[in-house]
């Protein structure tokens, strides 16, 4: 479980899905891959990863104070 500005962003490592849970709205959720490359983008609080490659990930939350970076390991 990651913690980052009222943001939890679980399971990680993930296998099937991660949820997001924050006392912020969030307005939306961008995952790049290991190259940068945007391979989702939405406003979900569940992401359903069975399309994703393992590997790590960077997910960029956006909320109204602001954009927060964490980390996925997708196995």
């Amino acid at each position: 479980m990651t913690k980052n500005k009222k943001i939890i962003v679980y399971s990680n490592p993930a296998t099937e899905e991660i949820n997001f849970s924050s006392s912020e709205i969030i307005r939306t959720v961008m995952i790049l891959n290991h190259a940068g490359q945007l391979v989702y983008e939405g406003k979900s609080d569940k992401i359903c990863l069975s399309n994703f490659d393992s590997g790590k990930y960077a997910i960029k939350i956006k909320t109204d104070n602001g954009v927060i970076t964490k980390w996925l390991s997708i196995k």
